[in-house]
């Protein structure tokens, strides 16, 4: 299992993930992008206001369950936030939010 750093505005977590998903985890990353704000996509983390879908929320957890959903349906090996960082450990890539 690799070590992801996922670091949003005000928080950092560390993300585990099998070798050959790290390998790939910028397109992965893009792949999760495109799925979150296709707006024909009914996956429960838009923000509705005035009956439309206005934004998206959504946090460490939710791009993990994708990964998983996605990539690793199949598979034992899962994608797990392993902790939450104040700082990026060095040499651990990170994927900004």
């Amino acid at each position: 299992m690799e070590k992801i750093a996922l670091e949003f505005t005000y928080e950092k977590y560390i993300l585990s993930v099998p070798s050959d998903i790290a390998k790939d985890i910028k397109k992965i990353q893009r792949a999760f992008d495109k799925w979150l704000y296709d707006k024909s996509n009914n996956h429960g983390l838009w923000i509705v206001k005035n009956g439309r879908k206005a934004a998206v929320q959504f946090d460490a957890s939710d791009f993990a369950d994708f990964i998983n959903r996605t990539y690793l349906n199949e598979r034992k090996e899962k994608a797990k936030i392993t902790e939450e960082v104040t700082e990026v450990p060095a040499g651990v890539p990170v994927l900004y939010f």
